[in-house]
Formats: structure tokens, sequence, C-alpha cells
């Protein structure tokens, strides 16, 4: 920067760049994050904090820099290697199936109804769900099916370890529990997460969990001898590792996000 100023003196003098304030004078208020010298030489704390939340809920996978020296900022804590994995994996998800939907009903009533017919196969056998949707009125056995496949997508959307996660925070208010349940700030300056799953995804994943169900359970639960209770054991095992991973990243952002400082640049 051209600036008459001596660079110690450039240095010395704390001006927020982001918010435009020059208090507090704490020290552990500010941060140099960057190479800069001048005006952009120091920032807020809670500022960078914010900044660093801002831009990895928009690109969750990249590094913030300084975008006048370019420098990649010190963001402490790091990610795990679980959660950066995750959200590679989802934004590779989401590139792949985030589509302009065209005429998406036909398709999406066509996907429920081929759901729920795979579903009765499952649970009756081929020849005889075959032989029940036979006896029925077409409309009506179309619209069965097509049910049970909305019912499929519903139950798979359902975010039930939001609220778990949320209640376990709160479990973490009692002195004494402190260190057994998931930790809650209080003050927390992180937005609500947003859903991972677009509904394109959503339809993708309740038109798979049978075929999800069937797998697990016929791995994990062959002794049962009833194909709807062996399904349904899968299902509900599917489900639960699905949403225990799901609150395992839900929490590390959480805690990284309402924890992470900027160093110093070295």
């Amino acid at each position: 920067m051209n600036c008459h100023l001596p660079q110690e003196l450039l240095v010395s003098i704390r001006f927020c760049y982001l918010c435009r304030a020059t208090l507090p004078e704490d020290d552990e208020a500010w941060v140099r994050p960057c190479r800069c010298v001048g005006p952009t030489t120091w920032i807020h704390q809670s500022c960078g904090r914010q900044m660093v939340q801002r831009f990895e809920t928009l690109y969750p996978t990249k590094r913030p820099r300084c975008r006048f020296c370019r420098t990649r900022y010190i963001i402490v804590p790091k990610k795990g290697p679980i959660v950066r994995v995750m959200e590679k994996i989802i934004l590779k998800l989401k590139s792949i199936v985030d589509i302009e939907l065209i005429a998406a009903y036909p398709i999406i009533e066509a996907i429920a109804t081929t759901c729920g017919c795979l579903t009765l196969s499952y649970i009756y056998g081929y020849e005889e769900a075959k032989q029940l949707l036979m006896e029925c009125n077409p409309v009506e056995a179309a619209s069965t099916c097509a049910l049970i496949g909305y019912g499929l997508w519903y139950i798979s959307d359902i975010t039930w370890e939001d609220w778990l996660l949320r209640a376990l925070r709160r479990c973490s208010r009692v002195p004494f529990l402190k260190g057994v349940f998931p930790r809650e700030f209080p003050d927390s300056l992180a937005r609500s997460r947003k859903r991972m799953w677009s509904i394109c995804s959503a339809i993708a994943g309740g038109a798979l969990l049978p075929v999800y169900s069937r797998i697990i359970g016929t791995l994990m639960f062959s002794s049962v001898e009833s194909p709807a209770n062996q399904l349904l054991l899968g299902g509900t095992s599917f489900l639960a590792v699905k949403g225990i991973l799901k609150m395992y990243y839900a929490q590390k952002t959480y805690v990284r996000q309402n924890s992470l400082s900027i160093e110093n640049y070295r």
C-alpha cells in the first residue's frame, strides 16, 4: 500500500476493516491474520469468526484467505479428517443430483410407484406381491404403491437427529454432565445448519431405502424369519447409522464454528 507513515506505526494502529471500529483495546479481541500492512492489518476476532462462518457456509471444502494479499488464514481448531471427507462427498453428490427439475411430478410419481412395488416384493416375495397387485383395481394398486414410496421418502427425510442433538446439548447445562453430553454454546454465533440434502437427493435416499434395508436385514438379521421384520430391522439400523453420522458432523461443525479463532500470520 502507498502510505507515507512508517510501517511500524501502520501495524500498531488497530482498525478493523470489516466493521470499521477501533475499539476495544484488549489485545485478545484483535488479530493480525495476514501479511497486509496498513488499514487492513487488523480485524476483530469476532468479526473474523463471522467472516469465516459465512465463507465456510458457501464454500465448505475451501480454506478462506485474505482478499487483498491472498494469504490463507490460520484457523483453529482445524476440521477433522472425517468432517472433511463427509463435506467432499456431500458436495460431490449435490453436484451430481442437483439438476433443474423439468416435468418433475410424473417422474417423481413413477419413482414413488416403483419404490412401493419394490418394497412390497421384498416383504411378500415377487410372486405374492404381483398377485396382490393384480387383484386390485389398477388405480388403487398404483396409488397404494405411490403412497408407500412417499411414506418411505418422508421417513428417510425426517431430521430426528437434529432434535436429538439439541436435546443432548441442553443436557450439558447440568454441571456434572458437561463432559458426558455434546457441548453447547449459549451465545452461539453459528447459524442454523442448512439442509445437507436437496429434494433430488431426498427422493433418491427414500427410493433406495428398501434396497439398503434389504441388504442390511439380510446381512445382520438373517436369523429373523419374517421378511417384513427383517426389512424393518434393516431399515431402522440404516437410518440410525445415518443419523449418528449426521449428528457427528453437525456437532463437530457447531463446536468448531463457535470456538474457532484466526491466528496471527507467521
